[in-house]
């Protein structure tokens, strides 16, 4: 059989994963009825209740949703003029004309996404007439979109329009904004002014950052160098360890992002001896490995759930934290061999990486899931670059994301990933029999399933589909949403809230709101104030961090580019293979976190540690990045740049780090 040639492969891998997903996306968000994306309408613009941003959960427990009336009052036209209406809400609707329901008047909110069109002449009465719409929404807030032609001057959906919910009159309708700034937020320092505030401190390290770098350049001599990034993961183990005594032992169990529902589980499984439902409370829908091992750890300790130490309950988290650092440095370390550099920029920056350090904190599956899945990506990426993969690496490979996906469902993305590159390292790169291929996808499927499959076919037994989460919860009482409640093309074009108010920032914007969780505590432990921020994290140093963190947002990006070009360049097919499964990776984690704020339009859903596992491959990027900023710099002689490249890392990496070790 005629084998094609690798290198076609990935190009047409790459552009199909482009184009599905694009497709995909533009689909979903024009046509689907689940999807609530607005296109934007000057001749009939979206409107909505005069409702102050709100990081309050809407609807749970409540199984009717609100009416909410839309009223305007206008002046008949002359006689026989034909009057028509043009109508879109969001979601069902009941339209009424002087108190009258106008026949064919209402619709279910099936298909919201067509204009639905009414003939108003006959029904019309001389001198004023009111116009009203009723609009109800379980999953989101009531809108409407109108257009009345046919009066003179058209009449549409406006600030003309009044507002009532139940009966209780709020005043003008406004814009159906989804970017509009939680005004909580005000209520802090921004990062400019902590950097003010810090002016001192950060010129000290500058200073610091610049003479360390002049002297490494003087003392270190090539064998230093070479220890160096296994140094800087023994600081790093030390650094965390000490930050696990002095800070994280000191923050309350009831601190972290949906921790009491996290506890809910711990307690179900305890006091009942069996695994949850997804029905049975908020986050019971969780598979079951950390919160199984988490009770382990405190029957160990011999307490109860609800009276347990609480380092029996963070140390598992803490520990996952702490090894999603030695994953940065081991993939480095198989992706680097001969750049000492890249491999020690990996290092520090999985160290002080945020999203890591502040889960790392709290009683929550992300971190564990990360390991889990970390563990994975590190092994696919040992097979692919290995002379031959075997089925003991395969099945290795197979069981790491079937324990993987019994603690977040997030892994199950990277199985078709890590199959696909499987089938192709085998049957492209060695050249395999269809009869070795065919025995290392039945041992990845068969073990995935012995590790994993029970539960997924335990959800499809109870709910008739393998994966539910408390989004899509069956039940009467069990809808839920958050604001927006709905997204347009603003939400993804938009950016810079993270730098002025970073706090909660994803209520302005898709990318304000990864970005603020990315490079700090941005949700601020789920809470909904700002100002209620526990005391344990230093926020003037984590607000300057969001400055610091643009030069390496540019580094990650630009690293990114380099690894995707060696995936898709590099002399060694096996590197290649290698580099390409990491970049497609990251593509589909970040293309699901994406996709997820569309179908679940709430401003806490763009959060970036939902793409967590990405921690070793971040590294990669950063390095491959840095390392190549750095490398250009010391050709060209430029010694001042070099300096203050390395001021500004050393900077960096200490305003990060000490942003969670001091209050």
């Amino acid at each position: 059989m005629v084998r094609p040639p690798w290198g076609r492969v990935q190009r047409a891998g790459a552009i199909a994963l482009l184009v599905f997903s694009t497709g995909f996306l533009l689909q979903r968000c024009a046509l689907s009825a689940d999807v609530p994306f607005l296109t934007a309408s000057a001749t009939a613009p979206w409107i909505a209740a005069p409702l102050p941003p709100s990081a309050a959960l809407q609807q749970w427990g409540r199984e009717r949703a609100p009416v909410v009336s839309f009223s305007r009052r206008f002046g008949a036209p002359a006689a026989d003029t034909p009057v028509q209406l043009e109508l879109r809400a969001l979601r069902r609707f009941a339209l009424w004309l002087n108190g009258e329901a106008v026949p064919a008047g209402r619709s279910d909110g099936s298909r919201w996404r067509e204009a639905s069109r009414f003939a108003l002449t006959s029904l019309l009465r001389p001198g004023e007439n009111e116009l009203r719409v009723d609009v109800t929404h379980l999953s989101g807030p009531a809108l409407l979109s109108l257009r009345v032609e046919g009066l003179g001057q058209p009449l549409t959906s406006d600030a003309s329009w009044t507002v009532a919910i139940d009966g209780r009159p709020l005043g003008a309708a406004i814009a159906a904004d989804d970017t509009r700034v939680n005004p909580a937020t005000f209520a802090v320092d921004t990062p400019l002014r902590s950097l003010v505030v810090r002016r001192d401190a950060v010129l000290g390290l500058l200073v610091l950052g610049v003479l360390g770098f002049l002297a490494g350049r003087r003392f270190l001599d090539d064998a230093r160098l070479a220890s160096l990034p296994s140094l800087l993961l023994a600081t790093a183990a030390l650094a965390w360890a000490a930050l696990f005594a002095a800070v994280f032992l000191e923050i309350p169990l009831e601190l972290g992002f949906d921790v009491s529902h996290h506890r809910a589980y711990l307690e179900f499984l305890s006091s009942r001896g069996a695994l949850p439902l997804a029905t049975d409370g908020w986050s019971m829908y969780q598979p079951p490995l950390f919160y199984a091992a988490s009770l382990a750890a405190v029957q160990l300790t011999g307490a109860e759930p609800g009276s347990a130490a609480p380092w029996a309950l963070k140390l598992i988290p803490f520990l996952c934290g702490l090894g999603n650092v030695w994953i940065g440095f081991a993939l480095a370390g198989r992706l680097f061999p001969g750049d000492v550099r890249a491999r020690a920029l990996a290092v520090l920056f999985a160290a002080v990486l945020p999203m890591n350090l502040y889960s790392s904190a709290y009683f929550s599956n992300e971190t564990p899931h990360a390991f889990l899945a970390g563990l994975a990506l590190l092994c696919a990426v040992d097979l692919l670059l290995a002379a031959r993969a075997s089925l003991a690496k395969t099945a290795a490979l197979a069981a790491l994301l079937g324990l993987a996906a019994l603690t977040k469902f997030t892994a199950l993305l990277l199985v078709p990933l890590a199959l696909f590159f499987l089938v192709a390292k085998l049957w492209i790169v060695e050249g395999a029999p269809a009869r070795r291929c065919a025995s290392a996808v039945a041992t990845f499927a068969l073990v995935f399933l012995a590790v994993a499959g029970w539960f997924y076919a335990r959800n499809w037994i109870h709910f008739g589909q393998p994966v539910v989460g408390n989004w899509n919860l069956p039940g009467a009482g069990l809808t839920w949403w958050q604001q927006p409640g709905f997204h347009t093309s603003a939400y993804y074009t938009g950016f810079g809230e993270a730098l002025r108010h970073p706090y909660l920032a994803g209520f302005h914007s898709f990318w304000d709101g990864i970005y603020s969780t990315l490079w700090g505590d941005g949700g601020i432990a789920g809470r909904a104030l700002p100002a209620d921020r526990h005391g344990f994290w230093n926020y003037d140093f984590m607000s300057i961090g969001y400055l610091l963190a643009l030069p390496a947002t540019a580094l990650l990006l630009f690293g990114a580019l380099r690894c995707v070009a060696i995936g898709l360049g590099d002399a060694d097919a096996r590197r290649r293979a290698a580099f390409s499964f990491l970049t497609a990776t990251s593509y589909a984690v970040g293309f699901a976190i994406l996709y997820m704020t569309v179908r679940l339009p709430f401003f806490a859903q763009a959060k970036a540690f939902y793409g967590l596992l990405l921690a070793g491959p971040l590294a990669v990027f950063f390095a491959a990045g840095a390392a190549r900023l750095d490398g250009a710099l010391a050709a060209r002689g430029w010694l001042a740049a070099r300096s203050a490249f390395y001021a500004w890392l050393f900077l960096f990496a200490v305003v990060l780090f000490a942003s969670y070790a001091a209050g």
